[in-house]
């Protein structure tokens, strides 16, 4: 693969003119990275004006502070969740977190229903 190096015979205009060209090559690369895979996926779930909106919002200094820190946010919360949801479901596994479960769905059911289910099946209150 070849590249350009720095060379010492190039002026300081030169060096000046080469990185301007490097770098509108390389945007020019990723607005069509953009084009082909991004402007799809938001076009999906934004309409145009909502796009306008979210432009808006990110110029405004409380979308930057958002934007500066949702991925940080996403990971905690997934951690979050992930823990909540393993500590529920071994919770869920007690007697304990059974009865009190079902003295909340017969504590919510109308009185009506409540005197048709047999004694036996609902849990005795505390």
């Amino acid at each position: 693969m070849k590249t350009l190096s720095y060379n010492q015979n190039l002026s300081q205009e030169e060096i000046q003119i080469l990185a301007t060209i490097m770098m509108d090559v390389t945007w020019e690369d990723i607005a069509q990275y953009v084009d082909q895979t991004l402007v799809p996926l938001y076009s999906s779930r934004f309409s145009d004006q909502e796009v306008v909106d979210l432009i808006t919002f990110f110029s405004t200094g409380t979308g930057k502070k958002y934007a500066e820190s949702s991925l940080i946010l996403k990971v905690k919360s997934l951690d979050l969740a992930m823990k909540t949801m393993k500590d529920w479901s071994e919770k869920s596994q007690t007697q304990a977190y059974h009865d009190a479960m079902m003295r909340k769905m017969v504590d919510r059911m109308p009185e009506s229903l409540r005197m048709r289910m047999r004694k036996d099946i609902l849990p005795p209150k505390p």
